[in-house]
């Protein structure tokens, strides 16, 4: 009977995550002056005070910070990007091999924070689902946008 609960209980999980990974692929890509998003990372809700938001950076440079709750700043925010600071992020996420990497990394757990990051590149993009135990280069890839939260001149967007 447990086994049985325990399966149940993983599809369940896995089928929610499923399509929450479909529903969040299916976001619009393009802002209204004809930019496209290059890359991006969520945060979810977790069972805790998480902080949850999302950061989006587009071809121009201009990054877009939306926060919802537990962040530093709550509401929308943009900034623009160096060249420098924005062709780094480009060669961090090839150098890490983020089109090889798997496109879920998931375990049987219940209080984890879900984690997406997305990156489009030469005509190829890719979304993956972080809720438990990525690989090194893809945490070191979230950590890297994530300090871009607070290194950048942030101004709240009207």
């Amino acid at each position: 009977m447990l086994k049985q609960n325990n399966n149940s209980f993983l599809m369940k999980h896995l089928v929610i995550l499923f399509v929450t990974f479909l529903a969040a692929g299916c976001s619009v890509t393009k802002t209204t002056d004809d930019s496209e998003l290059v890359m991006s990372l969520e945060k979810l809700q977790c069972l805790g005070s998480c902080p949850t938001y999302k950061l989006s950076i587009y071809n121009n440079r201009t990054a877009v910070f939306e926060g919802h709750q537990f962040t530093s700043m709550e509401g929308k925010f943009t900034t623009k990007l160096s060249k420098e600071k924005y062709h780094e992020l480009i060669k961090q996420f090839q150098e890490a091999g983020f089109f090889e990497m798997e496109d879920v990394y998931t375990a049987n757990i219940m209080d984890g924070q879900t984690t997406y990051i997305y990156f489009k590149y030469e005509g190829r993009e890719k979304k993956i689902l972080d809720y438990f135990k990525p690989p090194k280069p893809l945490r070191e890839l979230e950590k890297m946008m994530e300090n871009l939260v607070q290194t950048e001149n942030w101004r709240k967007a009207k």
